[in-house]
């Protein structure tokens, strides 16, 4: 028997409590206080701006002059006064306990439906470059708070029991076991290989490249391959509408906040 399938509207009205759920978290109404004492405090403001001239003097003076001179201990001495700034002190801080909240709530989603938050939303992989600090340390902020942590799963599982998702799973399943594919995917892997061993030792050829070429081609217009990417953009299309969902309560772009600055992976 055909297992009924969640509805989009269902999705949404999930993501709009898992939206309410952070905006009711301690950690965020935290964070709100502390940007409201960060912006009732213009001492904090004029002092980042202080920094940011200070910054661009000092790498002025670098490049002109080769050294920074006395740039560098004003802009010490305004780094500082940036770290015993109270209002500013207060806003990293609150901003840092807000980012470990939603690398929870981001990093969890990835687990129950094996989807790549940032990636689906922004198309930089989280996976390619991922949060500095330990991922335990995010999912204990998940932990802390109940409200958010059960919105959280609640939102998983009725991605999982979308059409769409259903169909996702049954595509990349066939992306990663079907014969045809795994060959193809295995000759794109030993055609690199190639290339990267003979652009180390110097001796790149055009037959090389054009073996990577001719081998990646190959794969991304296998039939079953071009069907695992539509399927896959749909799933990254419904992950779209949630982070719109989420944002329209919240107030912030959770995608953008956790997303890979790009270029960050060199």
């Amino acid at each position: 028997m055909k297992q009924a399938s969640v509805s989009e509207q269902v999705v949404i009205d999930t993501a709009r409590e898992l939206g309410r759920a952070l905006g009711a978290s301690k950690v965020f109404r935290g964070y709100e206080r502390a940007l409201e004492q960060y912006q009732g405090d213009p001492s904090a403001a004029d002092l980042l701006e202080q920094v940011q001239r200070a910054q661009q003097e000092a790498s002025m003076q670098e490049m002109l002059w080769g050294g920074s001179g006395d740039g560098a201990e004003k802009l010490a001495s305004l780094q500082q006064q940036v770290r015993a700034h109270p209002a500013i002190r207060d806003l990293q801080q609150a901003e840092t306990e807000l980012l470990g909240l939603l690398f929870g709530t981001v990093l969890r989603l990835g687990d129950l439906t094996g989807i790549d938050y940032a990636e689906a939303c922004t198309g930089r992989a989280l996976s390619g470059c991922g949060p500095a600090r330990p991922v335990e340390e995010f999912a204990a902020a998940l932990r802390d708070s109940a409200e958010v942590s059960a919105a959280v799963e609640t939102l998983g599982r009725s991605i999982q029991e979308t059409d769409a998702f259903h169909r996702f799973k049954v595509a990349r399943s066939t992306f990663q076991n079907d014969p045809g594919v795994v060959r193809v995917r295995e000759q794109v892997r030993s055609a690199v290989s190639a290339y990267v061993e003979a652009e180390k030792n110097g001796s790149v050829t055009l037959d090389a490249i054009q073996n990577v070429r001719t081998v990646q081609n190959r794969l991304r217009e296998h039939p079953l391959v071009q069907d695992f990417s539509r399927k896959r953009q749909e799933v990254h299309s419904a992950f779209q509408t949630v982070n719109q969902a989420v944002g329209e309560v919240l107030g912030i772009d959770i995608a953008q906040i956790v997303a890979p600055a790009s270029g960050c992976c060199g």
